[in-house]
């Protein structure tokens, strides 16, 4: 999964360079640079591997490779700011967060009925229908579900 996912990500660094107006702009965005510090690491250690199996790696060599490593999560600042550009994005978060406190006592309230209607149906069915409500915790989601239509 990794080797796929590298080769897409650089096969589309290689279509951008191509395709730049201007290389110069290109070589001088912070952005690609951190596509390239994300595609680098796992090229630098393929070729470690392949180069020699018998190499014995000191601690710096393995510390950098770690840190080679630690710069693929930089392409996350990337989706950081798509999301910043895009408005449908930014209204849905100005959504969410004002509707948060709201959905969490929503959230709470269909939790706590949940558990208590169905402690109630396992003490209640305990006797006549034992196969349907064997436990609480089943007849809690018995009782979630019913609540929320799904079931």
């Amino acid at each position: 999964v990794q080797t796929v996912c590298v080769v897409f990500f650089t096969a589309e660094f290689f279509l951008r360079i191509i395709s730049t107006p201007s290389y110069r702009r290109f070589l001088l965005s912070f952005f690609n640079w951190i596509d390239l510090g994300a595609i680098i690491p796992y090229y630098v250690f393929l070729i470690i591997q392949l180069a020699d199996k018998d190499i014995g790696l000191n601690t710096n060599a393995v510390l950098s490779i770690r840190l080679l490593r630690v710069l693929r999560f930089s392409r996350i600042f990337k989706i950081y700011l798509i999301f910043k550009r895009l408005k449908s994005l930014r209204v849905l978060s100005a959504t969410v967060k004002e509707s948060l406190i709201d959905f969490v006592i929503m959230v709470t309230i269909v939790a706590l009925l949940g558990f208590l209607f169905g402690a109630a149906v396992y003490f209640a069915e305990q006797n006549d229908n034992g196969d349907v409500f064997d436990s609480i915790p089943k007849s809690v989601y018995w009782g979630i579900i019913t609540m929320t239509g799904v079931g």
